[in-house]
């Protein structure tokens, strides 16, 4: 086996484990968004449901920030992994292929930054987590106006 093959082989290795990292890393953010959002609507309709007060409406709209950041962050953590998958297909193309070798990771994510890639192309890959964020999005977007409507036509 070769140097460069043998370089091949640690850098795929951590690669992967990075990737893996990263999976885990996404999913419990993932997770614990649902979980925080959960918390944050039964709160807000069993205790502030019945004030009818403008402060509600904050606390919604603070809500659509929220989610515009973690968008935002999951957006990011996509793209790092599309690099991550990329840098892993070009080792595998060298150890299997006979194809260029690998350049090295920092080398590599120079030349291709994950802020190179464009959300729609995120969002095109990762069409679920795409959707679930625009449903929360709206949900966020739509909370806020349905409650200053409610407001309102009670005033």
């Amino acid at each position: 086996m070769t140097k460069t093959t043998e370089f091949a082989l640690s850098e795929w290795k951590q690669t992967r484990e990075q990737i893996h990292l990263l999976l885990n890393t996404i999913w419990r953010f993932e997770g614990l968004t649902i979980a925080g959002y959960a918390a944050f609507y039964a709160w807000l309709f069993s205790e502030y449901y019945q004030n009818h007060s403008y402060s509600v409406f904050i606390a919604l709209i603070i809500a659509c920030t929220v989610t515009l950041l973690v968008k935002t962050r999951l957006n990011i953590e996509y793209a790092i992994l599309m690099v991550l998958a990329d840098y892993s297909k070009v080792i595998e193309h060298h150890i299997y292929q006979n194809g260029p070798a690998p350049i090295g990771w920092e080398h590599f994510l120079t030349e291709n930054p994950p802020d190179n890639i464009p959300t729609k192309e995120i969002e095109q890959k990762y069409s679920n987590t795409a959707s679930f964020l625009k449903a929360l999005l709206f949900l966020n977007f739509a909370a806020p106006l349905v409650y200053l409507i409610m407001i309102i036509s009670k005033s």
